[in-house]
């Protein structure tokens, strides 16, 4: 169960592009008999594929179906698998693939145990601009420190015009000069680094190129390319994002006419095409590109969010107001929850390590986690600028389109710094309490950002009669609110830099309104605060 079969066959006659023109699905029948068509897709010359991954044990049945094209298999293409358990420890395989849980509030397994979804961001890590043996080193790294998601681009990464080197690979680039064609060599090598993602414990999250790239390729183009991406890996235990900054135009573009509202428009329609052929039902996201007060665009990321699970909160890069930009990332997310139920919002790209000659250092990283998900997101999407270009020493990424040179930090140095870990630790520290029943409760707090939105101040949520988690980023005259009356708590402080604990003797107890001064932390710092009921 939940491990990927592939089938190979060979087409004995085919005409015209084996890619643009013809469309083989296979049809596979479970033990419930329910049906799943699965596209196969072409790996060069007269050569198919197509893969499935068991979702319960029993008797599956496949058989090949021809939906369009001049095609014919060089034999039948039928038969019968027999999946069992799974038996070993890898939590992708041993709980399944990750969707909503229930609550529609959260991420769990396709058994229901609870899945805290914290990615690291790496862009243009299908290119050539990260060796074989340094991807294995970052993919150790992060497994280490508990990561347990990678988001990338599988094809035409961000920041270059189509087709520059830096977005190709070893064997050229996804597709063929001037989108002619699909290139099947680029992705077999992209097959080998999502299989070693996915073989570590980490799902990767494959955003299907940059959104710019839809006025250069077409939508119908497009939408043959999303069909490739998932006849390659929607078997596999992976999530979809449908585009990198979806209401970003091509950057020579930007402020010029209504390019970036119509290029919204067009990836609503590639959206309900992919959400129409998503056969194993993966968790499809949006990354929204720049917020809707940048370059007076005024335009939902969308024309319509139900194609989609999650929003990944989008943000400025700091600059030195960095502060500010977490709680309007923040904002932006608790307004995409309020006006569209049932999705989930985590930050997605916001204020990364390093950004502006490293204005945006760890504390930065630890104030965006712990505003975050205390304000009700089911994770958090960590990021450097190094790793989103893939920065080799001797080669750095050089200038973008606009000519801006974000920064040029080494990956071999940017993957060490202390973020990474901050972040993972804020992971830890969660995980020691039943989380995914925490709801956000900015009621608790007399204060959550300063007065005129310039930094964030702290946060708030929890179990009410359980528990209560507090994350206090900035030193302030706070006091804590609602408690309950008559109860006596027991408080610990916590630091998100190293999860060390600090259990306080003194108990807490609120005044006849429920509220009583917040304790000072033990060290001037940033602090998680757990309160208990005394039992």
């Amino acid at each position: 169960m939940n491990q990927v079969t592939e089938i190979a066959f060979r087409a004995e006659a085919q005409a015209g592009d084996p890619f643009l023109d013809a469309e083989l699905d296979g049809i596979f029948t479970e033990p419930s008999g329910a049906s799943l068509r699965v596209p196969a897709f072409w790996v060069g010359g007269n050569r198919w594929k197509v893969r499935y991954a068991p979702r319960s044990a029993g008797r599956h049945t496949f058989r090949l179906e021809i939906s369009a094209g001049k095609i014919k298999p060089a034999h039948e293409v039928a038969g019968t698998l027999q999946a069992s358990p799974y038996e070993g420890e890898n939590p992708l395989l041993k709980h399944g693939p990750v969707h909503l849980s229930p609550n529609r509030r959260n991420f769990a397994h396709a058994d229901g145990v609870p899945f805290f979804w914290l990615a690291d961001s790496w862009w243009h890590a299908m290119t050539s601009r990260l060796t074989w043996n340094g991807f294995k080193i970052l993919v150790a790294d992060r497994r280490e420190k508990g990561f347990n998601v990678v988001q990338f681009a599988v094809a035409f990464p961000c920041d270059i015009a189509p087709f520059d080197d830096r977005g190709g690979n070893e064997a050229g680039h996804a597709w063929e000069k001037d989108f002619k064609t699909i290139n099947p060599a680029y992705w077999d090598l992209t097959d080998k680094r999502i299989v070693h993602l996915i073989e570590n414990g980490i799902m990767p999250n494959i955003v299907g190129s940059w959104g710019y790239y839809i006025n250069f390729m077409g939508e119908e183009k497009m939408k043959k390319h999303w069909r490739y991406v998932v006849a390659r890996y929607g078997a596999f235990p992976v999530a979809w994002t449908l585009c990198g900054e979806s209401r970003l135009p091509w950057y020579p573009n930007i402020g010029k006419g209504d390019q970036g509202y119509q290029q919204t428009l067009k990836w609503t329609e590639v959206g309900r095409y992919l959400r129409a052929n998503n056969p194993f039902g993966r968790l499809i996201g949006i990354h929204p590109g720049p917020g809707l007060w940048f370059n007076n665009a005024p335009y939902e990321a969308l024309s319509d969010y139900s194609i989609v699970d999650i929003y990944f909160g989008m943000g400025g890069h700091g600059g030195g107001n960095e502060y500010a930009q977490v709680v309007q990332c923040l904002k932006s997310m608790d307004r995409f929850r309020r006006n569209n139920p049932g999705k989930v919002s985590i930050i997605g790209e916001l204020c990364w390590e390093g950004m502006y000659g490293g204005n945006c250092g760890p504390f930065v990283q630890r104030a965006q986690f712990g505003g975050a998900v205390l304000h009700g997101a089911p994770g958090h999407c960590y990021g450097t600028d190094s790793l989103w270009q893939m920065n080799p020493r001797e080669k750095p990424f050089g200038p973008s389109v606009t000519g801006t040179i974000w920064g040029n930090w080494p990956w071999e140095e940017a993957y060490r710094w202390p973020g990474s870990t901050h972040v993972s630790i804020g992971k830890r520290i969660l995980e020691k309490y039943e989380w995914w029943r925490f709801e956000p409760h900015p009621e608790w707090l007399s204060q959550t950002e300063e007065k005129d939105g310039s930094a964030l101040v702290a946060a708030a949520a929890g179990i009410p009669g359980e528990i209560r988690v507090f994350y206090f980023a900035k030193k302030s005259r706070q006091e804590l609110l609602h408690l309950e009356p008559g109860k006596k708590y027991q408080a610990t402080f916590i630091s998100p830099i190293d999860g060390r604990e600090y259990p306080r003797e003194q108990l807490l107890e609120g005044d006849a309104q429920g509220a009583c001064d917040a304790p000072r932390g033990p060290i001037n710092q940033d602090w998680v605060l757990v309160l208990r009921p005394q039992k």
